[in-house]
Order: structure tokens, then sequence, then C-alpha cells
């Protein structure tokens, strides 16, 4: 019988390793390339009087879909576009649509601000989550008004890296119609090439993610439901480490929250690449949570 069983689970592995190759290898699907306009009053609260610019990526159908924003991490983006081709595909196989916007300071907006990060002196990451926060509010909202088929009533933020605190934060400060997030390791202060896995400004995160996890217990207390989280990082994640993230966690948890936290094996030489390129690792957790999402799309 054991043997069986280690056969099954050694079938099981090569399955998910195939599955998640033949995402990967896959081209990124077609997308629409918009550029949404900010009210008057995301321009003056982000000082950003132009458009964002936003990929919309639509499972067939007539809609309205469940919205999937996926939080892009903090690097270049030279003279493109954010994207992340498998785990796209990933959430238009589940019935979501996918927004992937470039925040201010990338990609397409590189020009108009430096990209996000703290100031290791002295450093107070707050300011960059309630940033991008707003943004995410700002591309719902402008979405709405382009007449896209989307349902504001069932918003997903997802989210890697920084963009992973931003999914977090994103949810819990603007939490209208929002059902979840989920954060690929996310954190913030990294210098994977000088100081692998010693993120400068630790304990104020830490600081921050309660904050967070008490504003998911706020809108609990408002909307009679909790704020669902799922929080996957890698043993050998270059930019964050392992013993950083289980801190954060362990924040937004006394603050509140509601979440679940999976630190997986390592993967790779930098086990932060595991949100693009390692879905056959990841699947399984998300398709869990995803399940247990009221309302959730199933497979298709």
């Amino acid at each position: 019988m054991a043997i069986r069983v280690k056969r099954l689970a050694l079938a099981l592995s090569l399955v998910a390793s195939m599955a998640g190759k033949a995402w990967a290898q896959q081209p990124e699907p077609p997308a629409l390339a918009l550029r949404v306009p900010l009210s008057a009053e995301f321009a003056q609260r982000l000082n950003f009087s132009a458009e964002l610019p936003v990929r919309l990526y639509l499972p067939a159908g007539p809609g309205p879909f469940p919205l999937v924003v996926l939080h892009h991490e903090r690097r270049f983006f030279p003279g493109e576009h954010p994207a992340y081709p498998a785990p796209t595909r990933y959430f238009l196989s589940r019935g979501f649509a996918v927004a992937v916007p470039a925040r201010i300071g990338y990609g397409p907006l590189e020009a108009e601000r430096d990209r996000e990060h703290i100031n290791c002196a002295r450093p107070d990451p707050g300011p960059v989550f309630a940033d991008a926060a707003l943004q995410a509010a700002a591309l719902l909202e402008g979405l709405t008004l382009l007449g896209q088929p989307i349902d504001r009533q069932r918003v997903l933020h997802v989210g890697v890296g920084v963009g992973g605190m931003a999914a977090l934060s994103a949810a819990a400060l603007s939490p209208q119609g929002v059902i979840g997030a989920i954060n690929f390791g996310g954190g913030v202060g990294a210098h994977a090439e000088r100081f692998p896995r010693q993120p400068c400004g630790s304990q104020q995160l830490e600081l921050l993610t309660r904050r967070l996890g008490r504003a998911a217990d706020g809108w609990r207390a408002q909307s009679g439901n909790s704020l669902p989280t799922l929080w996957i990082y890698a043993e050998n994640d270059l930019h964050f480490g392992a013993s950083y993230p289980r801190r954060w966690h362990t924040g937004f948890r006394r603050g509140g929250g509601q979440s679940r936290f999976e630190m997986l094996p390592a993967w790779g030489h930098d086990g932060n690449r595991l949100f693009a390129d390692g879905i056959s690792v990841w699947q399984p957790l998300v398709d869990e949570f995803l399940n247990a999402l009221p309302a959730s799309p199933s497979l298709r």
C-alpha cells in the first residue's frame, strides 16, 4: 500500500510539473490596452492628472465577470507594460477578468515618478501602500465608467512582491465589492543583490500589517463577512527571506485579519519568482482558496 501511495504521489507531482510547463509555455493572452481616466478627487489625492494604463483580459462570454486586479512587483519594465502570462491565463480559466495596471512610476508611467521605495534610514512603508490602494480604487472606478463588463461586487486583489502588500492594502482599505486578497511573496525594502533576505523597515512593515489587519477586521464588522486572505512565500525568497514574512503575517493576524499563511519549500534560484513561473506549485493552494470564496467562479 505504501509503495502505491508513493507512486501515486510521484505521478501527481509529474502531472503538476507538466501542467506548470504548459502554463508557462503559452503566450500572453489577448488584452484590451486601456487608459483609465481619473476623477478630480483621485487626481488630487494622487497628485497625478494623466490616465492610468491598464491591460484588461476578458474570458469568453458576455459578462459581467468577477475581476482580479493583479498588482505587479517593484522592478523595471523598460518601455513595457507589466505582464504575467501564466497567472493571467490561470485566473481567466477560473472565469475571472484580469486587470493588470501599471502603477505610477513603472512601465508607461516610469517618467512620471520614481518607483516605489522607502528610505531605509527612516523607513515608513505606509505612504507607499496607501498610494497603491488609491490607484487601485481609481482603476476600479475608471473601468466602471468605461463600461467594461466587470462585476464590481466580486473583486479579488492579487499581487507579488511590493504588489503583494499593495493587494492586501487595496482590499483592506477600499473593501467595497472585495471578496478576498492573495499575497505572493509580498514585502518592501528589499535589496536582493546586495543584502539578500535582509529587507529594511521590517519592523515598520509589521506595524503596517497590523493596521491592515485592524482595517480588515473593521470591514467584517460593517459587512458581516470576514475578508479572506492567502499569503504564499517560498523558503528561498532572496528579497524577504523566510522569517520576516512570518512576522508580517503575525502582525496582520494580531490586528484581527483573517488569513492563511503558506511557506513553501525552496523553489528555483529565487523563491520570489514563484508567482510568475511556478504555477504548478501554487495552483492547488489558490484553487482551494478560490473555491471557498462566496460565489466563486467554477473551473471551466
